[in-house]
């Protein structure tokens, strides 16, 4: 009877335990499927900014998109990212002598950038490129397997002391920091280009 009693005590507490674990496995499991969609997420975001880029060029070129806002949407854009401009105007001759930017658009902007809620755009001698956050060799790896399933993509991994965007004439898509694998590496870059 005695033994009875305990074994019964012992299946009840492996009972619980088993049912933890589940509990446990699914709350796993839902954060998997989390970091798969923010993933997937990321994904749809910057093929659909490759393309826009591969396009933007030329239709901002053909539809003078800036000359087409008004005054006050011009403005608002402007007020938006910069406090003061300091202008000097000689002979039609324009100077911009200082700018003052709002430090809280650009700090949150920052933010989300380094937090990896999104890959920011710039323009560099003007090209559009896509810059993200730093990613480690795997990450960056499947990041890129991942393209390869739309472009053909032609991947550069370069010290970043080496890296010249003149150099990269056609086709440069992304930059991404590489994560170092310890203090004694080198800082690099993977650039991305569609081959053609």
């Amino acid at each position: 009877m005695f033994l009875s009693c305990n074994r019964s005590k012992e299946l009840k507490s492996l009972e619980r335990d088993l049912e933890s674990i589940n509990n446990k496995l699914l709350k796993l499991n839902e954060l998997k499927q989390n970091n798969d969609y923010k993933q997937d997420a990321k994904m749809f975001f910057n093929i659909k900014e490759i393309e826009k880029l591969k396009l933007k060029s030329e239709y901002v070129k053909e539809n003078n998109l800036w000359y087409k806002l008004n005054q006050e949407q011009k403005q608002f854009i402007i007020n938006k990212y910069i406090d003061e401009i300091e202008i000097e105007s000689n002979n039609n001759n324009i100077s911009i002598l200082n700018i003052l930017f709002n430090k809280n658009e650009i700090e949150n902007i920052g933010y989300m950038f380094r937090n990896d809620c999104f890959d920011v755009i710039i323009n560099l001698n003007d090209k559009d490129i896509i810059l993200s956050y730093v990613k480690n060799e795997k990450e960056t790896k499947a990041y890129i397997e991942s393209l390869r399933n739309f472009y053909n993509i032609n991947e550069t991994i370069i010290e970043s002391e080496s890296f010249d965007i003149n150099e990269f004439n056609d086709g440069i898509i992304q930059i991404i920091p590489q994560e170092k694998k310890n203090k004694f590496d080198k800082n690099k870059f993977a650039i991305l280009q569609i081959e053609v």
